[in-house]
């Protein structure tokens, strides 16, 4: 069993862990048992999953897109009907679901073989969500979470609040550690920056946005743990941050996670592509949009602009030492940035 991060515990004391939540799902608990945001039940009908949801509008989101999903791609979680017919309940001050539990281990990205079941079972994956753009569009749903023709944008937006953020740090009177790294190393991220917008601008990108065989559902959280390995099979759990996009967004997603804290090995980025090359082909203008995502320092950016628009209840040591590794990181992403090119995976 996982231990529980501190932000984790403080997220499970919000639940309500009453037998009567559990009987609007035709449950009843045996047993269940925290793990990392959400509780495992061991009910009277199997092993479920409990959790906590912030919306009912994101949740129809989910449910609709996996709905028409697993008409040809069945190896995703499941969620369980409530008594009213809804996937999820408004319980006191709280909205809750419950997912079928996926018995399995989670994926190990230090295991070569892991990583090519998992980048095949991705590339099955999206092909299976093809068509999901049109299919949304026309579910009335309330919000459509879509990310198509956002990158650049993103870029942009991000190159300004950094600007933004070393102006103010470079006006205080007295800078702790933090802000002295940061104005230490904030020119170069910008830089990496302006190169990511100079590649997404001069590539096809546009083009993908609006190519229907290239849009799917992107899962767009493909860390280790939401992918569960059975039987040499790759099943993707937790949602919660899917979005409509070009696939090559979470082709990078699951690539940079799965190497990030392995020294940014090239040589297992390069297995990652090929496997998922071989159940569906990635075009050249496909590579070359990859390349410039992947050039975009998105961890740092996000931890810096956390830090200073407070956007997370971390401690200052906490921040810190994030700050800390994700900088020795960055030595090993350019690294890696470097040999890709060099190698000419985007020609």
């Amino acid at each position: 069993m996982n231990k529980l991060r501190y932000s984790d515990e403080k997220y499970l004391c919000d639940y309500d862990l009453d037998t009567d939540l559990f009987e609007l799902f035709d449950l009843k608990v045996e047993d269940l048992i925290p793990l990392r945001s959400v509780y495992i039940l061991i009910t009277d009908k199997g092993k479920k999953i409990l959790k906590k949801i912030e919306n009912t509008e994101d949740m129809k989101f989910i449910t609709t897109a996996l709905d028409y999903i697993k008409d040809g791609y069945s190896d995703i979680l499941t969620f369980v009907k409530a008594g009213d017919g809804n996937y999820y309940v408004r319980w006191k001050d709280g909205i809750y679901c419950v997912m079928e539990l996926i018995e399995g281990r989670e994926c190990c990205c230090s295991n070569p073989l892991d990583v090519v079941i998992a980048s095949k079972a991705l590339a099955q994956y999206h092909k299976s969500s093809l068509g999901i753009l049109k299919y949304l569009e026309g579910s009335n749903l309330e919000i459509l979470k879509s990310n198509l023709g956002k990158f650049p944008n993103k870029f942009n937006e991000a190159k300004e609040n950094l600007l933004d953020i070393k102006q103010r740090v470079g006006k205080y009177g007295y800078k702790n550690t933090f802000d002295n790294i940061l104005l230490e190393s904030i020119d170069e991220q910008i830089e990496n920056i302006n190169e990511s917008i100079k590649r997404i601008e001069k590539s096809n990108y546009e083009n993908l946005c609006r190519d229907e065989n290239k849009i799917v559902l992107c899962h767009n959280d493909l860390a280790h743990h939401n992918i569960i390995l059975s039987e040499d099979r790759a099943y993707f759990i937790d949602f919660e941050y899917s979005l409509v996009d070009i696939r090559v967004h979470d082709i990078c997603n699951f690539l940079m996670k799965s190497i990030k804290n392995y020294g940014y090995d090239f040589d297992k980025s390069i297995e990652i592509i090929n496997a998922y090359d071989s159940v569906w082909k990635i075009e050249k203008d496909e590579l070359e949009v990859l390349y410039a995502i992947m050039t975009f320092p998105n961890d740092y950016y996000n931890l810096v602009y956390n830090y200073y628009n407070k956007k997370k209840n971390w401690s200052y040591e906490s921040f810190l030492s994030k700050f800390q590794n994700k900088l020795a990181d960055e030595l090993d992403r350019k690294d890696f940035l470097k040999i890709y090119e060099e190698k000419k995976i985007t020609k």
